[in-house]
């Protein structure tokens, strides 16, 4: 049994004519009675009464009409989805974030492709920086959210967006009332740093920051996340310098502060196989490099 078949078929019990049908499907009449005749035989059953004015469908037509006709839809909506997906209109992504990204950029990437292709699937897990390198290679995940990954061969890193600087303090910090507060500030006061893995990380680029102002750097102590380090700056009344989306949070009895006096932010990156063919990827990367990373994103809601 051919589609080309019951589309013959189809359209000679719309029409109830052969002549009819054939001049619809622009093709001759004798390939139209041919091809009818043959389903037939293959069937085994009549699908038509011939008349003396066109075809009538006999009962087992009448019953075969209500079949074709799903057939052919179901054929057309499977080339439909199947042209929709070469075009990353519909599939999946599998997509993994690290750290602090997940507050704002992850969130705000995915509500982007939702809005741009709402067909694209999607499945979000926590995976640690070197794993998401590893699972990349392995072709277990499409993409990675975090910050400060190394090169790695067939591993493209791209920067998102870049982030201010915040002071995390205790709402009982002689300093919580403050507008803003430049590094020389910092001094004379612990600060906890986070992560304590998955190194180069953010507390090493805090380390530089204040060396590169030379601010005298005094440790109390490294956590194991930004909601830890969170949770011990309330607990010690001491601070953290945090990238602004951490604000995001609104973590009970801290303050968060704007820190003024450098240039200096914090990036949000994304890593993907460069010789990735998921036609949904190359959609989400054309939103990521041009619709998603805009100068307002990352305003402090402090």
């Amino acid at each position: 049994m051919e589609f080309r078949q019951l589309r013959y078929f189809t359209a000679a019990a719309e029409l109830q004519n052969i002549a009819q049908a054939a001049e619809k499907l622009n093709v001759s009449q004798p390939p139209v009675s041919r091809q009818i005749r043959a389903l037939e035989h293959e069937l085994g059953v009549a699908l038509f009464n011939r008349t003396t004015r066109g075809v009538e469908l006999t009962d087992a037509g009448e019953r075969f009409l209500v079949d074709a006709r799903r057939l052919l839809s179901d054929a057309e909506a499977a080339r439909t989805s199947a042209q929709a997906a070469s075009r990353g209109e519909i599939g999946s992504l599998n997509v993994a974030f690290f750290g602090s990204a997940i507050y704002r950029a992850v969130p705000l990437a995915l509500a982007a492709l939702k809005e741009v292709q709402p067909r694209v699937s999607v499945t979000l897990s926590r995976m640690e920086k070197a794993h998401q390198i590893e699972s990349l290679r392995r072709g277990q995940i499409d993409l990675g959210f975090g910050r400060y990954y190394g090169s790695d061969a067939g591993i493209q890193v791209e920067t998102l967006a870049r982030e201010p600087f915040l002071v995390a303090l205790s709402v009982h910090d002689p300093a919580a009332d403050a507008d803003c507060l430049t590094p020389a500030e910092l001094v004379g006061r612990s600060l906890f740093l986070f992560p304590r893995e998955g190194r180069p990380n953010f507390a090493d680029h805090v380390v530089t920051m204040l060396s590169d102002q030379e601010v005298a750097l005094d440790v109390a102590g490294e956590a194991e996340d930004a909601t830890s380090a969170l949770t011990l700056v309330v607990h010690e009344t001491s601070r953290c310098l945090v990238p602004a989306s951490v604000a995001a949070l609104r973590f009970p009895g801290i303050r968060f502060v704007p820190l003024v006096g450098t240039d200096a932010t914090v990036p949000v990156n994304y890593i993907f196989r460069k010789s990735d063919p998921n036609p949904a990827l190359k959609i989400f990367l054309d939103i990521l490099a041009n619709t998603v990373a805009k100068d307002d994103w990352y305003t402090p809601e402090v």
